[in-house]
This record gives C-alpha cells, sequence and structure tokens, in this order.
C-alpha cells in the first residue's frame, strides 16, 4: 500500500475515533488491546505469509501499549 492510499484510510479512523497518532509516524489504537482483538478474530489476515511481515508492528512503535 501507498501512502497516497493509506494516508487518507489513517485519516478516516482517526476521524472515527479509533485509532490517534501519539507522536509524528505513529498510530495507536484507542481501545486497550483492540489490535489482540482482530488479530484473533481475522486470523487469515493477511492473506500471505509474505505480506504478514511487512504488517508487523516495528518494536517500540505500534507494539507498545498504554494503560
Amino acid at each position: 500500500m501507498d501512502v497516497t492510499t493509506a494516508g487518507p484510510l489513517r485519516n478516516g479512523l482517526i476521524k472515527k475515533g479509533m485509532v490517534y497518532s501519539p507522536q509524528h509516524g505513529d498510530t495507536a489504537f484507542t481501545v486497550p488491546m483492540f489490535d489482540d482483538f482482530l488479530r484473533r478474530s481475522m486470523p487469515d489476515w493477511p492473506p500471505s505469509a509474505s505480506s504478514s511481515e511487512s504488517h508487523k508492528p516495528q518494536s517500540g512503535k505500534a507494539g507498545k501499549r498504554r494503560r
């Protein structure tokens, strides 16, 4: 996915209140552990193993949970 596609999707999720941007370049879910819920409810996403490597959170970024 390129930036011109991801940007409007990200902005739409921010406007809906599902995600927020704690700092420049980061995106986090507004509901604690929502990322875990999505992974459980959609176990086959992303569809291919090669694309799953590109969707894993980088350490220190989306993997952190705020309590």
